[in-house]
């Protein structure tokens, strides 16, 4: 099992509810590295996908990167209800830009979807059995039938 990093898991999340998956690389680093010179950004933002494309295993290929965008494959992604939590509650990101933009996907959410968004799932391949799941808060696993990634709540 990998550690995945709090970083990862907000990445994976800002993907999956972006419109089509897909975020420009800019917009990601002034969203979770806002702070650092542009050069550190951009290899902070590679090393964030380099850590999730190893944890994610043969099952990599859902996220996709060019120069100018990062994209998830939403019909890859499945969003799962949690227990309770809002979105990416626990995941400590501290970044001001962040905490902006968590903050407004939090009030756009209806109070029926916040639940909801507290956990996103990545399924890749068939339905992998519960213990086949990456809790991106403590470890990451991959399975050769498939890898779920969950994320927040």
């Amino acid at each position: 099992m990998t550690p995945i990093s709090a970083k990862a898991q907000a990445l994976l999340a800002m993907l999956a509810v972006a419109p089509h998956g897909t975020r420009s690389r800019e917009w990601l680093k002034s969203k979770l590295w806002s702070t650092r010179a542009r050069d550190q950004a951009a290899g902070s933002l590679r090393q964030c996908l380099l850590q999730i494309r190893r944890s994610l295993g043969d099952a990599a290929q859902v996220i996709a990167a060019d120069r100018h965008n990062v994209s998830i494959d939403l019909d890859r992604v499945e969003i799962r209800s949690a227990e309770r939590g809002e979105l990416l509650e626990g995941v400590p990101i501290f970044d001001d830009a962040f905490a902006v933009w968590l903050r407004q996907e939090r009030l756009a959410l209806p109070n029926s979807s916040r639940e909801v968004l507290s956990s996103i799932a990545c399924d890749i391949g068939h339905e992998p059995a519960q213990e086949n799941r990456i809790d991106c808060h403590n470890r990451s696993r991959r399975t050769d039938d498939g890898v779920v990634c969950a994320i927040g709540g």
